[in-house]
């Protein structure tokens, strides 16, 4: 049965096979697995088509620098720990690997101690990255939900909005309907009473050709009145329309067509 640090995912790469073998035992010794590399365009093709935790590499190497061969994982798997090995303790090439993204760099010659504590420092490092985009994820899903719960509560608040203004006009609506009522009542009473006189004047009295007319133009207005009492009415029934989630919403502005036409 593998132990975890076997299934941690490091590889070692020099151009100095004695360094790889070195650098290989001591990582067995502390019973992890390393993948060996003596040739870096094999590490690069092996490095950027799978994803290592940690990478062990010289700075100077034929053909790919460790530079190099940093940059291009990189760009594939930014968060594969470096650790970069020079023999020339320069600070101006360590510098630039750390600027690079390389999370420490050793000098030869090299002890089994420094190795071992630069890998769980890496390791540590790694872990500590993978747990930052983990949050990052799921503020970034957080945040994506919270904007959909404020779109739909902003849905729902204009929803609201005009429900009230719906509500306010059909009570408005309905004082109107009941003076209307209390009008239509009045007034057809004194239609009914004037068409009444204006047809006993009509058959009942000896009346010249105008007042004739006079009386049939009483009679005629009156029906006129009583057609625009009849659409006065209708102010009571409200109509109802499809609005918004297919909430029944009352539909004032065809119920005020209605009446003036």
């Amino acid at each position: 049965m593998r132990n975890d640090k076997e299934l941690v995912r490091i590889a070692i790469v020099d151009d100095n096979e004695d360094i790889v073998g070195l650098l290989g035992e001591v990582l067995q010794a502390a019973d992890y697995a390393p993948d060996l590399f003596t040739d870096a365009r094999d590490a690069l093709l092996a490095s950027t088509s799978m994803e290592y935790d940690v990478i062990i590499t010289d700075l100077e190497m034929p053909e790919v620098t460790g530079i190099e061969l940093l940059t291009r994982v990189k760009e594939v798997f930014p968060l594969t720990q470096f650790i970069m090995i020079t023999g020339y303790a320069s600070v101006r090439s360590a510098a630039e690997a750390m600027h690079r993204g390389a999370v420490s760099y050793l000098t030869k010659p090299l002890t089994s101690s420094q190795v071992l504590a630069h890998v769980e420092k890496a390791l540590e490092n790694r872990l500590l990255n993978l747990e930052n985009q983990r949050l990052i994820y799921e503020l970034t899903t957080a945040n994506k939900e919270l904007e959909s719960k404020i779109n739909e509560l902003n849905h729902l608040n204009e929803l609201l909005k005009r429900t009230q203004e719906n509500l306010v006009r059909a009570e408005r609506q309905s004082a109107i309907g009941e003076v209307v009522v209390s009008l239509n009542h009045s007034i057809n009473n004194s239609i009914s009473g004037i068409k009444a006189a204006a047809r006993f004047i009509r058959n009942n009295a000896h009346l010249n050709e105008e007042c004739l007319e006079a009386a049939t133009k009483i009679d005629e207005e009156c029906s006129e009145i009583e057609a625009v009492m009849r659409r006065l009415k209708n102010l009571r029934s409200v109509s109802t329309a499809e609005y918004v989630d297919g909430i029944k919403m009352i539909d004032l502005e065809r119920d005020e067509a209605d009446v003036t036409s």
